[in-house]
């Protein structure tokens, strides 16, 4: 099973076009752990603040973490760390 299996059980009443977003940003945590959401945003190109609402919906199903705080770009940003 690939990621979209788990996240179509996930989120099964949200958009495709959510659902991937998520699955980018996992993807990004998963192969870069510590990042910002800003740093997430750049590399999926969603941008900071859809990428930090995935994040969020990622942190409440239980798949990522926040981690100590670092600056990007001015900003004080949380780090986002995968679970397990």
């Amino acid at each position: 099973r690939g990621l979209g299996d788990v996240y179509k059980r996930q989120y099964q009443n949200t958009s495709g076009k959510r659902q991937s977003a998520a699955e980018r940003c996992l993807s990004v945590v998963i192969d870069r752990p510590g990042l910002t959401a800003g740093e997430i945003g750049d590399d999926t190109g969603l941008g900071h603040i859809p990428a930090q609402r995935r994040l969020s919906d990622l942190k409440n199903a239980g798949k990522v973490v926040m981690g100590d705080r670092k600056q990007y770009k001015g900003s004080n940003q949380s780090t986002w760390w995968p679970v397990g």
